[in-house]
C-alpha cells in the first residue's frame, strides 16, 4: 500500500487514501500493540499527499493524519504519540512543499 501512496498515478494512491482510513481505524480497535508500526510505515507517505494538487486527495491525507492521531491518544498511550508527533515534527514543518507545511499547522 505504501507503494500505491507513492506512486505517481493519481487514480491509484487516491484509493490507497481512501484505503487507510478505515485501516487505521481496524489497527487501533482490534490490535493497539500494532498501531505504533503502522503509523511507522505510513505516515511519512501520507504526509507527502498533503502537497498533492488535487484537494480531494489532500483532504483524504489530512483526515488520516488525524485519524492517525486519534487513535494513537486513544489509549493514553505515549509509546504511539511519541512517533507520530516526530514524525510530523521532522517531516512536515521540513517539508520542501509550502502546501505540506501549510497543511500541517491547520
Amino acid at each position: 500500500m505504501r507503494d500505491a501512496l507513492k506512486g505517481s498515478q493519481q487514480q491509484v494512491s487516491y484509493a490507497a487514501l481512501i484505503c487507510l482510513n478505515p485501516f487505521v481505524s481496524l489497527i487501533s480497535e482490534t490490535h493497539p500493540t500494532h498501531l505504533k508500526n503502522v503509523i511507522i510505515a505510513f505516515a511519512a507517505a501520507v504526509i507527502d499527499k498533503l502537497g498533492d494538487n488535487r484537494d480531494k486527495a489532500r483532504d483524504a491525507a489530512s483526515t488520516i493524519l488525524f485519524t492517525m492521531w486519534e487513535s494513537a491518544t486513544a489509549n493514553g498511550n505515549n509509546v504511539i504519540t511519541t512517533p507520530l508527533a516526530i514524525i510530523i515534527k521532522e517531516i512536515a514543518f521540513g517539508h520542501k512543499q509550502w502546501r505540506v507545511r501549510e497543511q500541517v499547522t491547520i
